[in-house]
């Protein structure tokens, strides 16, 4: 994204795809607007947490729309203003600003809190992740473990947090919904769907190596092949 300084020290503007962002450090919040600045989409306001790293929301932020418009438009545009239209790009900014909430707690390992914050918007009695030192080649190892109202558990690892948080995904839905689909009350499975939805594209948002421009080009290049050998 290109950002520039404005007049307050700790305000600032940025381009992102599809978006225009202005966030003002004296009000601490963030305008989401058309890339004309003709039409404001939302007002985020940020807490105390948010205020101390509001570039790296931001960030975090503008992938995440770019991810939801991949798979809106079948990875033929970043931009989620030419696939929906405002009020449902409205609606859709508030999940997205959750998402990277989640994604700025693991970013800054505030596990704890992000653990919380999880449980409670989705229903799970536990959600905690470790890091530690593999002894045998000092590589970072990642322990993840969800445990739902009924004692229903999946516990993981991985070599980095994003593969960790891919991986309790993919279990979550391989394993843990298949063992709640017997408990009705409170929608539990349908919550974990939607949580496992959440954790697939946290992991891409905290994946440095995945850069949603690379989806559009080559869907564009087997576009382009597929047209030049018919």
């Amino acid at each position: 994204m290109d950002g520039k300084e404005t007049f307050a020290q700790d305000s600032f503007e940025k381009q992102g795809s599809g978006f225009h962002y202005s966030y003002d450090g004296s009000r601490n919040t963030l305008s989401i607007a058309s890339l004309e600045r003709q039409k404001i989409f939302a007002r985020l306001t940020f807490d105390y947490k948010l205020t101390k790293n509001p570039q790296t929301f931001v960030s975090a932020l503008d992938k995440t729309n770019q991810i939801k418009a991949l798979m809106y438009s079948n990875n033929q545009t970043l931009n989620l203003t030419e696939t929906l239209d405002s009020e449902k790009v409205t609606s859709l900014l508030d999940i997205t600003a959750q998402i990277s909430r989640y994604t700025c707690d693991l970013l800054h390992q505030d596990y704890e809190i992000f653990s919380e914050r999880f449980c409670r918007d989705f229903g799970l009695k536990s959600f905690e992740i470790t890091k530690a030192i593999a002894p045998k080649n000092s590589h970072s190892l990642y322990s993840g473990q969800i445990k739902t109202q009924h004692n229903n558990a999946i516990a993981v690892q991985g070599p980095s947090l994003p593969a960790l948080i891919h991986a309790l995904s993919d279990r979550t839905v391989c394993d843990l919904i298949t063992l709640e689909f017997g408990h009705t009350y409170g929608n539990s499975a349908q919550n974990l769907l939607n949580a496992s939805s959440k954790l697939s594209i946290i992991s891409r948002v905290l994946d440095k190596g995945y850069t949603p421009t690379q989806r559009t080009n080559q869907e564009i290049f087997i576009k382009n092949k597929a047209s030049s050998d018919s």
